[in-house]
């Protein structure tokens, strides 16, 4: 069983589109999972119509919200509704190439993968290839295999890839949902755990189209100046260690004491600066 969640609020420009790409693959899925988080356009209408009209209430199920939860709240919600073997992630106005879920569950057999994200294109608001240049994570930039390992220590410096791209197993979803998190960001999350299981991979094929447009709620953002940056170090535990000791009960977390190590020593930040002063300028 495949499922799809997705998180939507205000989406209404895209939503129709975003999910037409979905319901049309070459590799049917069986539940699309879409938890509003209480929007004030005509996002939950314009999805209710279009089931009702294409007779898809057994396929894509609908869940407003009756408070706002934020987009991490929202997506561990979608996600504990979900029933399928496989996991996708869907955001609310990128387009899914019409083989993704294919590629994806394939590449995910080959490797015997618990996690993996693919590369992408960028798209802007009207559908059209983003002529502009934007800041793709160094992970999908720089690599070049068709197949990649995403390795627990390096993850530790930050994500690779955002979280629409991702496909992930029930047994991700599990320890996901039994750690209850709210603190980072819950693609990270789910991408700490699939390292950690040695079960990560990324797939050098640009499976969707994720649109870049002004009311995108996360992914591009600009990167932070030294203003925002604490360099202090603190007893008070590092949020991602803090989630690394949620799911060190659930599962055997690889170079435990390293990881910690870096996060409390703040290396990901004192890196994030360097290449910030001294890395590769766009």
């Amino acid at each position: 069983m495949i499922s799809v969640v997705m998180a939507t609020y205000n989406g209404e420009q895209y939503i129709i589109e975003q999910i037409e790409s979905i319901v049309n693959q070459t590799v049917t899925v069986d539940e699309i999972i879409i938890c509003d988080d209480m929007s004030s356009d005509k996002t939950v209408e314009i999805i209710k119509k279009y089931i009702n009209e294409k007779c898809l209430s057994q396929i894509i199920r609908l869940y407003p919200n009756n408070q706002n939860v934020g987009y991490i709240r929202n997506f561990y919600n979608g996600i504990s509704r979900s029933h399928g073997e496989y996991i996708f992630l869907a955001d609310q106005d990128d387009v899914w190439e019409v083989n993704k879920v294919e590629r994806m569950i394939a590449t995910m057999h080959t490797c015997n993968a618990e996690v993996i994200c693919s590369n992408f294109s960028l798209i802007d608001a009207s559908g059209k290839t983003y002529s502009r240049k934007a800041r793709i994570p160094e992970f999908v930039q720089n690599t070049s295999e068709e197949v990649s390992k995403i390795k627990f220590i390096p993850l530790l410096f930050g994500n690779v890839s955002q979280g629409c791209t991702y496909c992930f197993t029930e047994k991700v979803r599990d320890v996901y949902l039994s750690a209850n998190y709210d603190e980072i960001i819950h693609d990270y999350q789910i991408m700490l755990i699939g390292s950690a299981m040695d079960g990560a991979y990324f797939l050098n094929e640009k499976l969707i189209r994720y649109r870049l447009h002004g009311n995108n709620n996360i992914g591009f953002s600009e990167k932070k100046t030294l203003k925002h940056i604490d360099f202090r170090l603190k007893v008070k535990k590092p949020k991602v260690a803090g989630f690394i000791d949620r799911i060190k009960n659930e599962i055997d977390v690889p170079h435990y004491m390293i990881a910690q190590a870096v996060l409390y020593l703040k290396l990901p930040v004192w890196k994030a600066v360097f290449n910030r002063f001294f890395g590769r300028k766009e």
